[in-house]
């Protein structure tokens, strides 16, 4: 995704993150900063400007170290080890997965042997 192209005030849902990608964004920032972050948190605080809110509210001193770390760092002058996709091997992290339907009501009420009937049949 092109730079500037997700909001700070838009809802991460609308960029189409699910629970898996929440869950490895999570383990990313956790790494990041050091901390233990589960999916959860995009639950709660749904656009990256609440995310940051709660980021420096709870964990400011993270945060903070980690930025300070990567000033010094800056004046070494060497490059920026490569990032890996989230590890999925966590015991404790889950995806919830949804699904919803309609059915169509029949015109003649019908028990399960009925039905049964009519699908076999076809």
């Amino acid at each position: 995704m092109p730079n500037g192209i997700l909001g700070e005030d838009t809802n991460l849902a609308d960029f189409g993150f699910d629970s898996i990608s929440l869950a490895e964004y999570a383990g990313l920032l956790s790494r990041h900063f050091s901390l233990k972050l589960t999916p959860e948190l995009f639950f709660s605080h749904s656009t990256l400007a609440k995310v940051a809110v709660y980021l420096l509210a709870q964990h400011r001193q993270a945060v903070e170290a980690y930025y300070r770390s990567e000033v010094i760092n800056a004046t070494d002058q060497s490059p920026m080890p490569a990032t890996g996709v989230a590890s999925m091997s966590d015991a404790s992290t889950i995806a919830i997965i949804g699904i919803s339907g309609r059915f169509p009501v029949p015109a003649i009420p019908m028990n399960f042997g009925d039905c049964w009937s009519r699908v076999a049949t076809w």
